[in-house]
């Protein structure tokens, strides 16, 4: 069986939660303020051996009259179960095994709190159960779901060794060797002995041989793994090789796949010394932020070996790049709103079709990672729009950085893919498009896509053929005839733009307007752009 969701209702920042989790990995992002510790605290207070007490009710200020009176948290399992837990779930439709298990707190008076494990039924309905028969079931459950937190990975340079001498003797126990060094490797990175290390690793050989479940390959060994071209579109970054763990166990040497390796399986052996777990438990790898300490090099090679591990692991991370190395059905962003903790996508939503998903891991996922933390996307046809809107807006007095803005180009992806996956994933966006016949197609395009929402809030259109004829409109015409050089008398505002932008190219022109705005100031941001800076602002606010 596998955790296939878990509720959330009142536990200490979470007011309320709800998240369906993948089989294999699972990968959470959003702002920091989403819950992320308040959630890898209720799986520790579930599956871990953290206790529940009355401060881990909700609570929305420090007057305790806005304390929650009760809590719960509410985990779903699903796939086939054993003999003794088939008697408390349901099969659906399609003959699949569901079961839900409950921590239910009631809040108490004197700073007192009682919780209770309750099995559900199909309708959310308590199971009819003695305390003590719940309790061993609830138990035999947790046992054979183990929780693994495992945090801030710090691989130094120093602390690679050359290859191992081929006599090393060890005279400890392999497991607690590997936890030993892996807790050194914690500790102080940098000053652990190159001999302390060798010895670390090759208790790892040891222990490879000792407990093979733990080096289990998912795919077969010196294989790199067939991928189809829908799997290239889900996940983007591969960062698999042909290599298995076992193997990598096996290897002389110190590289930093053997020392990431050694640290992994130390937080692991670490984990499972702290709770006891059922023989042929299925375990639950929680990696928090992997990227903190760590090179993109390094964190790839730390990915590469967490993703082989056959554990489910939940993942939380603000790396652009460990995200395009997981399928976009692993993804989940999380917003925190006033009453809930909002997860997207839905997983009701309407799925995404392959160019799409195509389109959008090339020109987001792997080429602008960073949009995906942003809080509203302003859509926009190209490079000049991306070099010149930003910085007409610092002078308006918006920062786009710090209010959490992000210029997407849609030119090349098309609108489409980009507005269904900002959609999604939950986030705001508006779109500027010019006012000839692409910019004309570009608006009708957009405009389908509103889903009733007001237009005003999501698409500004143009009313000149592209952006340089609107600031030429709109004063800066002066910029434009001194880029331009000698022209013809009485030559068009077409003719003088064309040649300005022959003699500077288009995002040149973008920085010498803005560099011209940036004298004026905020008077000189034309009305249109002024009003596009001034929904761009409300949306992030309401993000």
């Amino acid at each position: 069986m596998h955790l296939e969701h878990l509720e959330i209702v009142n536990f200490r920042g979470i007011a309320r939660l709800r998240l369906e989790l993948e089989g294999d990995a699972t990968v959470l992002f959003g702002e920091n303020a989403w819950g992320k510790t308040s959630l890898v605290e209720a799986l520790q207070s579930t599956l871990g051996i953290r206790p529940l007490d009355e401060a881990d009710f909700h609570r929305l200020a420090n007057d305790r009259t806005t304390i929650a009176k009760r809590m719960s948290i509410t985990l779903g399992f699903g796939g086939e179960p054993s003999k003794e837990l088939e008697s408390i779930g349901w099969r659906d439709a399609e003959g699949k095994f569901h079961l839900l298990l409950q921590w239910a707190g009631r809040r108490l008076d004197r700073g007192r709190a009682k919780v209770r494990r309750i099995f559900l039924d199909a309708h959310g309905r308590e199971l009819r159960l003695s305390e003590s028969e719940a309790s061993a079931l609830a138990d035999r459950l947790v046992q054979g779901h183990p929780l693994y937190v495992f945090r801030e990975l710090r691989l130094a340079d120093g602390m690679l060794a050359p290859a191992l001498a081929p006599d090393l003797s060890m005279h400890e126990d392999p497991e607690r060797a590997v936890g030993r060094v892996f807790e050194r490797l914690l500790a102080v990175p940098h000053q652990v002995h190159p001999g302390e290390l060798a010895r670390g690793l090759e208790a790892l050989k040891q222990v490879a041989v000792r407990r093979p479940e733990l080096f289990r390959a998912l795919r077969p060994e010196g294989s790199v793994g067939f991928r189809r071209a829908s799997d290239i579109a889900e996940m983007p970054l591969a960062l698999q090789d042909g290599g298995s763990l076992a193997d990598l166990a096996q290897h002389a040497g110190a590289g930093m796949r053997q020392v990431a390796l050694l640290a992994l399986m130390g937080a692991i052996l670490q984990a499972e010394a702290l709770a006891p777990h059922a023989e042929g438990a299925q375990p639950i790898l929680v990696l928090e932020d992997p990227e903190t300490h760590l090179h993109p090099i390094q964190l790839a090679t730390a990915w590469n070996l967490v993703s082989q591990l056959p554990v489910q692991k939940l993942v939380t991370t603000a790396s652009g790049s460990l995200m395009a190395g997981v399928p976009m059905r692993s993804l989940r962003r999380l917003v925190r709103r006033s009453s809930d903790t909002a997860v997207f996508p839905d997983p009701e939503g309407t799925p995404m079709g392959l160019t799409e998903i195509r389109r959008v891991a090339f020109h987001v996922r792997t080429h602008n990672a960073d949009s995906l933390f942003a809080r509203v996307w302003l859509l926009v046809e190209g490079e000049t729009e991306a070099w010149l809107l930003p910085e007409l807006a610092r002078v308006w007095g918006l920062s786009f950085p710090l209010e959490g803005i992000h210029c997407v180009p849609f030119a090349q992806a098309g609108l489409a893919p980009l507005v269904t996956f900002a959609d999604r994933f939950g986030i705001p966006w508006h779109v500027i498009v010019d006012g000839d016949e692409a910019g004309k197609h570009y608006a009708a395009k957009a405009r389908r896509m509103l889903h009733r929402r007001v237009e005003a809030r999501h698409l500004t259109s143009l009313a000149d053929r592209d952006l340089e004829h609107y600031l030429w409109r709109s004063g800066y015409d002066g910029v434009y005839r001194q880029a331009a050089g000698h022209v013809a008398p009485g030559a068009e505002a077409a003719t003088i733009i064309h040649q300005a932008l022959r003699a500077r190219s288009k995002p040149g022109m973008a920085l010498e307007v803005a560099e011209e705005a940036g004298i004026r100031g905020a008077a000189g941001i034309p009305a249109v752009l002024g009003r596009l800076f001034s929904t761009l602002q409300a949306l992030a606010k309401r993000a």
